[in-house]
């Protein structure tokens, strides 16, 4: 589990989702500041995964899903900001991204920050673990959280920014080779 303190309080995946539905339902275009520019607000929503779907990629990776992921996908089969520099992969996005990167086979990506350059990885050997990697550039994971549920919240209030590096010199890593 990641050494991490965490400030704030992890709601339910299906309120969350349920309040980022709410807020793509507002009338007036809504935007905000997003790394110093001005962008629209709002997330793209899936319909969910189908039950056999998600065991169907339990299967094909050789590990079961956390259950807050795992309820995240029953819900909506991905999520993406409306400025897309960030996502929570689909089921499909999930097994395309494992296909194309070399990653310990524990080690499962689920989503994406600043274009594609980091991805969000489930640790599935433990998984109250989430970590960050630049699948180019980085040696090591580097740890943003102890649970899905925790790192969809901070995802969602900080718009897909990549939070975790705003004290990285402060958080646990792991080499990239298990």
């Amino acid at each position: 589990m990641c050494d991490d303190t965490g400030f704030l309080h992890s709601l339910r995946i299906k309120k969350v989702l349920m309040s980022l539905r709410q807020s793509n339902e507002v009338a007036v275009r809504t935007q905000t500041y997003y790394h110093g520019e001005l962008v629209d607000y709002g997330f793209g929503m899936r319909e969910g995964a189908s039950l056999k779907e998600v065991n169907c990629l339990e299967q094909k990776i050789g590990y079961d899903l956390p259950s807050d992921y795992k309820e995240f996908l029953l819900h909506t089969n991905g999520l993406s900001f409306k400025h897309y520099d960030a996502e929570i992969f689909s089921v499909e996005d999930v097994l395309s991204t494992r296909s194309i990167f070399t990653y310990p086979d524990s080690m499962l990506a689920i989503a994406s920050s600043m274009s594609s350059q980091l991805h969000i990885m489930i640790h599935l050997k433990d998984p109250l673990s989430m970590y960050a990697i630049d699948p180019i550039a980085d040696e090591s994971f580097t740890c943003i959280g102890n649970n899905f549920t925790e790192f969809l919240n901070r995802f969602v209030m900080c718009y897909g920014a990549d939070y975790w590096n705003w004290s990285r010199s402060l958080t646990k890593k792991i080499p990239k080779e298990l």
